[in-house]
């Protein structure tokens, strides 16, 4: 026997003939196995990437503590075909809040529909082939624990989906009574050790560590492999071609907007800019690697026209250390803001392109807030992401700002979201994440005058 578990904690895989005295410290320790992954997978801890961590380490668990368990009778062999497929359920579910689908297809009710009847159909399995056990040993089976577990579950899906949860006198007592559960079923190891053994398992191989280093770091792979293809959004672009337009654009030069930025701006959205009766500039540097160099150059331009019109540009320039992983930019304003066009623009081999930013919209957009709420407000928001070898990697936004008669100034944010490698879980769109008191995030803040303010003060400075 001591040989058998130093060959074990070596993690030696052997078969040996087994005696009825370690049978029970076997099965034993499969039911304590099976206690953890029980209690990891029905009940996740959302913080430092444990609601991932914990579910797979958990999907091992109850692989080992049920494969040990499979030739007892034909329900754990049955829980034991669960516990196979909740480990592809695992894969597939990493796969899934890594990538794009977690967004396309987001229909809670049908998650938490599938999630129950598994869970409890796996359980009502585990259930019946436990009472097998102690039935044939002849051993009364007490307090149940397992249909404790599952009352508990389907409670908890209800609790869930009516949103009661948020009431903390009804969630922290269910918190406390399933961590009891948990503490019943992993008792329920010393009970299975001190019955007589009925088992044709005479064989039991060790393999387990391997097994989970195996597994985790394939899901880690799956991980990694997914975020990349995800977050590099493989943007459509076009050769720049010369502009055309040239009235407008000098004008803006006169009122002192650098020729870089003048000459990436569309010929058609330069034709909307007639009339202009005051122009102000606003420009700040970022610096995201706090490595005291620029990352970044933000520029918003105001530009006032007659008849109580005011647009903006917000001009950004990554130079040549641009976002790679799908970056976003959130414009917000103290007055509704309606979006005109917006594009990105980078040189490769000499040449210039340009492609529409990916998913760029304006109006009513849904975001969440910093208590993970969704919420809605007036904003316009866009992704930012450029090839991997491109450079001088920047582009504009260009939108109108419905500032009312007599109007006489006005506040306007730009949000910079900015992530240097592609492994993030769960996927996000980035540009309606809320970030605040991130480190990635840069906030290009301006206040606007018009030209009525402007007069105002000059006629009450004489």
């Amino acid at each position: 026997m001591d040989k058998l578990y130093e060959n074990q904690f070596n993690n030696k895989s052997v078969d040996v003939d087994v005696d009825e005295r370690f049978l029970r410290i076997f099965r034993g320790r499969a039911i304590k196995n099976i206690a953890i992954g029980f209690m990891f997978t029905l009940f996740t801890f959302n913080f430092l990437w444990l609601q991932y961590i914990l579910p797979t380490l958990a999907a091992v668990l109850l692989y080992i503590g049920f494969r040990d368990l499979r030739k007892e009778n034909k329900d754990l062999k049955l829980a034991w075909k669960f516990s196979i497929i909740n480990l592809t359920f695992n894969v597939l579910s990493l796969i899934y809040k890594s990538t794009p689908l977690s967004i396309k297809f987001n229909n809670i009710f049908l998650s938490a529909l599938i999630l129950i009847v598994f869970h409890i159909t796996f359980l009502i399995a585990f259930r019946k082939g436990i009472r097998e056990v102690f039935s044939k040993a002849n051993v009364e089976y007490k307090k149940d624990p397992i249909m404790k577990l599952i009352i508990w579950r389907i409670i908890v899906t209800i609790i869930a989906l009516t949103e009661l949860g948020q009431i903390w006198f009804i969630s922290i007592p269910m918190i406390i009574y399933y961590f009891y559960i948990i503490r019943l079923l992993y008792k329920l190891s010393y009970d299975i050790e001190s019955i007589n053994c009925m088992t044709s398992n005479t064989k039991i191989r060790f393999n387990d560590k391997s097994l989970m280093i195996g597994y985790i770091t394939s899901c880690i792979f799956l991980v990694v492999i997914s975020c990349v293809l995800s977050n590099h959004i493989r943007l459509d672009s076009v050769e720049v071609m010369p502009v055309k337009e040239y009235s407008n654009r000098n004008m803006l030069i006169d009122e002192g907007i650098p020729l870089k930025i003048v000459k990436d701006i569309l010929d058609e959205d330069m034709a909307v800019l007639k009339d202009i009766v005051n122009v102000e500039t606003v420009n700040i540097d970022f610096d995201f690697d706090n490595d005291i160099e620029k990352d970044l150059e933000a520029t918003t331009i105001f530009i006032e026209l007659k008849y109580n019109k005011m647009y903006a540009i917000e001009y950004f320039n990554w130079g040549e250390k641009g976002p790679h992983w799908q970056d976003g930019i959130a414009i917000s304003n103290s007055r509704d803001l309606e979006l005109i066009n917006g594009r990105l623009i980078y040189e490769n081999e000499g040449i210039n392109y340009a492609s529409e930013i990916p998913r760029l919209n304006g109006g009513i957009v849904d975001s969440t807030d910093i208590f993970g709420q969704l919420s809605q407000e007036n904003r316009i928001t866009g992704a930012i992401n450029y090839p991997l070898n491109s450079k001088e990697q920047r582009g504009y936004i260009f939108y109108k700002i419905n500032i009312e008669e007599g109007a006489l100034l006005g506040t306007n944010i730009a949000d910079y979201m900015h992530y240097s490698h592609p492994f993030r879980i769960p996927y996000t769109e980035i540009e309606k994440s809320n970030l605040s008191f991130s480190n990635n995030l840069r906030q290009n803040a301006s206040n606007y005058m018009t030209k009525s303010r402007i007069e105002l003060e000059k006629q009450n400075s004489l």
